[in-house]
């Protein structure tokens, strides 16, 4: 919610919010670095709209309407964007505090975030040590801390373990 009451939906406008209220842009400027956070960002955003996926599959489709080779299929999906971010924030140095946060790295950090709130048996960090790290050293950040992530009304998938 921002400071006039009006309410962002996406991450991504979120995101743009917080950039101008900061008075400065998460994207990296050289073109390796804006490429790995493009990545990143991209492989954080697939994630959690594959997990949004199978919570309306779970939540709002009756259980003998369910396709179990589109579930599965899904859940792949989820794992392959888990296990790509796992290796591409194990490739490079932790972030050492909120300056050094680029987009790609927020992006992997919120992803991660979202699926420990929306499934019931979340995806074990030993799967994902990496990002597991990197999500809690994001979100130890003041800026974080200051705003958490919470899901009140609809908190996790009843039933459900992760991919």
């Amino acid at each position: 919610m921002c400071d006039d009451g009006t309410v962002l939906v996406d991450s991504n406008l979120i995101i743009d919010y917080a950039e101008a209220l900061a008075g400065r842009s998460l994207w990296p400027v050289a073109l390796p670095e804006r490429t790995r956070a493009l990545r990143m960002a991209g492989l954080g955003i697939a994630a959690c709209e594959k997990v949004q996926q199978i919570v309306y599959e779970l939540q709002l489709r009756p259980v003998d309407k369910r396709h179990a080779p589109w579930l599965a299929r899904v859940e792949s999906q989820v794992r392959a964007a888990l296990d790509a971010l796992d290796t591409e924030i194990a490739r490079a140095a932790p972030v050492a505090g909120e300056e050094a946060l680029d987009h790609g790295g927020l992006a992997a950090a919120i992803a991660w975030r979202f699926m420990q709130i929306k499934l019931e048996v979340p995806v074990p960090a030993a799967d994902c040590p990496a990002l597991a790290a990197h999500s809690a050293r994001v979100e130890a950040f003041p800026a974080f801390a200051a705003t958490p992530a919470e899901d009140t009304a609809n908190v996790s998938t009843p039933g459900y373990r992760a991919p």
